[in-house]
């Protein structure tokens, strides 16, 4: 989990591989920070629900992003990016891996809950 107060930046991960049960994500499962310039060019991640290819769930800010994972979620919550984006900021971001799930799937973000969410200038390929 990243902390309201963490920054994670110009991170670059490459041959992801990440079996878990709920809440995953390649860089971290929980975002309540700032996650700026991070690049995820290959892998997978594979859990039950809130699988992302970036972040499982992200509270805070996600900026200037990319990813290019499997993700795929038997159960819930499978997004290319974000699982779930709680009242998080999703800026200039983008994934182009392959998304897999049953229910609340999106190539970008699966499912976006609360009133104070944002997402610009992102896009899903």
């Amino acid at each position: 989990m990243i902390s309201e107060t963490a920054t994670l930046e110009n991170i670059y991960l490459e041959d992801v591989s990440i079996g878990t049960w709920y809440v995953a994500g390649s860089l971290v499962a929980q975002n309540y920070g700032t996650i700026r310039n991070c690049k995820i060019v290959s892998g997978s991640i594979a859990g039950n629900e809130h699988i992302g290819g970036l972040a499982g769930d992200n509270c805070g800010l996600i900026t200037g992003c990319y990813s290019n994972v499997s993700v795929s979620a038997e159960l819930s919550t499978a997004g290319g990016l974000v699982g779930t984006n709680y009242e998080g900021i999703i800026e200039f971001c983008y994934a182009t891996g392959e998304v897999i799930g049953t229910q609340r799937v999106g190539g970008l973000v699966a499912y976006f809950c609360g009133r104070n969410t944002e997402l610009g200038g992102a896009i899903n390929t």
